[in-house]
This record gives structure tokens, sequence and C-alpha cells, in this order.
């Protein structure tokens, strides 16, 4: 397959992380190759996210509580990613990827956000995810 690669981020959600996509496919996928296994990447066996670390973007006044200039969009800080180190840097690290997981996930928005330290993960062991 062949194309145009661009970055994507719906009119309406300015504050998002784009997401890549093929525009102007010049061709269809065909499959040149059998009996050669694809194998996914096993969140939770192969990588699992990190829950400590906070990155730059999500501590200070322009962290992710904020969004003064639109400094809190990792665009326009173009910084190295450290998927290893940062959760955002993790699951940005993998877009396009054929993932898997040893356990269902469940997503789940935390019913208390305090000074209490968060990990994102509940007692549950699912990730916590928050919609502002």
């Amino acid at each position: 397959m062949s194309g145009e690669v661009k970055e994507y981020r719906p009119n309406d959600s300015p504050n998002d992380l784009s997401s890549t996509q093929l525009a102007l496919a010049l061709s269809t996928l065909a499959v040149k190759s059998s009996n050669h296994a694809i194998t996914p990447l096993v969140l939770g066996g192969d990588r699992a996210p990190p829950i400590l670390s906070l990155s730059a973007l999500d501590i200070g006044p322009d962290g992710i509580f904020s969004f003064p200039n639109n400094v809190s969009r990792i665009e326009a800080l173009n910084a190295t990613l450290e998927p290893e180190k940062y959760g955002l840097d993790f699951w940005e690290s993998l877009e396009g990827q054929l993932i898997s997981t040893l356990v269902q996930l469940h997503w789940d928005s935390p019913t208390v956000i305090s000074g209490y330290t968060e990990t994102g993960l509940s007692r549950m062991d699912t990730q916590r995810m928050v919609q502002f």
C-alpha cells in the first residue's frame, strides 16, 4: 500500500492527540506472502504501561489541567517520546501496532481526585481514564 501519511485531529477536539492516517491511497493492500505469522505486541506481557511518572506536559502551570497557548499539546512541545517512562508516550508509541492483552482491559474513571497518590490503576488492576 502506498499513499501520503498525514496526522489527523477532529476540528471539534483541538486538544486531543492527533492520529496518523493514510491519505490519498495510491494502491490497494495486497498480501504478498503466506505462512508468516504476524505476532501482536502483548500488553501486560511484552510491555506494560508506566503508571507512576508524570511528564512535563502533565505538571506545572501548563500541565494537563490547563491549556494556555496550546503548549500542552505534545506536538507543540515536539519532545522525544519516552514510552518506558510516561503513560501518554507509551500509548502514542503503540499507534499503528497490532496488540493483544493477557487479560481483558476495563477502562474506569476515578471517583475521587485528591492529593492522594494516583497510580492510574484501580484496586482491580484496571486502568483509569479521566474525561475532561
